[in-house]
């Protein structure tokens, strides 16, 4: 049998008797992680998320594998679980190489489709521009600014003039605009495409999304 590595910075943690997961979850796997190096927070995080009773110990491994994959695996789970989100299915998701918005921040193998960089399958880290976009940093019409969507063809529910904005989201590898773009509605709802508006992820529903 395969022995797990247990950080010695989590021990005291596994030690704790049980209780609620979000309790334990939140206010000690963070504080804890963040005093790990960056090659055991991964394992770190599955082992505690066992113990909690948030994802069975007969998993742990396989989550590992699985996990071991995905360069930003720490950051991922640490948004999932502040979320309260099912790490099983992150990892169905990983295994499978399908698309998944994790934390509303990060999409997992979004297929980012540029006419002239051609495709390329990637991890993409929101938050960045979403905390631009909540500051108020991305002024109307600037490189990286906000524009009036027109939402004219596309996939997203039909809204009066001017109830969207985009915004474009950096993509690695281009100098340009590139065709990563963050749509936000009135109501408060937030979609990403990764290939200029030919499909959309839903990030955050809006107040009247069921």
């Amino acid at each position: 049998m395969r022995r797990l590595f247990v950080p010695l910075a989590l021990l005291g943690l596994l030690l704790l008797p049980s209780v609620p997961q979000a309790s334990c979850v939140l206010s000690d796997i963070t504080g804890m992680v963040a005093q790990l190096p960056q090659a055991e927070r991964m394992p770190a995080i599955l082992e505690s998320l066992a113990r909690c009773g948030a994802i069975p110990e007969t998993d742990v491994v396989r989550f590992q594998r699985i996990f071991s994959q995905c360069p930003i695996a720490d950051e991922v789970l640490l948004r999932a679980v502040r979320q309260g989100e099912e790490v099983g299915r992150i990892a169905s998701a990983l295994s499978k190489g399908e698309t998944y918005v994790v934390g509303k921040s990060i999409v997992l193998n979004a297929r980012i489709v540029d006419r002239y960089a051609g495709i390329a399958v990637r991890h993409v880290d929101l938050l960045p521009t979403l905390e631009k976009i909540t500051a108020g940093d991305l002024p109307a019409h600037s490189n990286q600014g906000w524009k009036i969507f027109a939402n004219l063809g596309t996939p997203l529910p039909a809204r009066p003039r001017n109830y969207y904005r985009e915004y474009r989201h950096p993509t690695e590898g281009i100098s340009g605009a590139g065709p990563q773009r963050i749509v936000t509605g009135k109501n408060g709802e937030i979609y990403y495409t990764p290939d200029h508006y030919t499909s959309f992820h839903l990030i955050e529903r809006g107040a009247d999304l069921p």
